[in-house]
């Protein structure tokens, strides 16, 4: 399932997120600079995994709790699959984060 979500990111696609498994919280934008690829540290094949450029801290991360107790993020793939690290949204879900986080859309 996280394999299916890294492989629709488009290279230079802004609505990605970057989260932080050490604050469980969605610290910043990204951008993809490398598409879906084989991990190489996988020797079983099993995952993949892409490459992202930081674009813009957030000024205040936005916790999984505060994205699971929004109503208009309940289906985006984050809250679906936790463990993601990075996600596409919907220009309507990544300005919603964006402000939850304290910033405009990237510039």
């Amino acid at each position: 399932m996280a394999d299916s979500i890294l492989d629709i990111l488009s290279q230079g696609r802004d609505e990605t997120m970057a989260t932080s498994r050490i604050y469980g919280a969605v610290v910043g934008i990204v951008t993809v600079t490398r598409t879906y690829y084989p991990d190489p540290s996988d020797e079983e094949g099993r995952f993949g995994m892409v490459d992202v450029k930081a674009l813009k801290p957030f000024p205040k991360p936005v916790t999984l709790a505060a994205i699971k107790a929004e109503a208009k993020l309940k289906d985006i793939a984050l809250v679906r699959q936790g463990r993601l690290s990075v996600s596409p949204l919907a220009a309507a879900e990544f300005a919603l984060i964006c402000r939850m986080g304290g910033a405009a859309k990237a510039d």
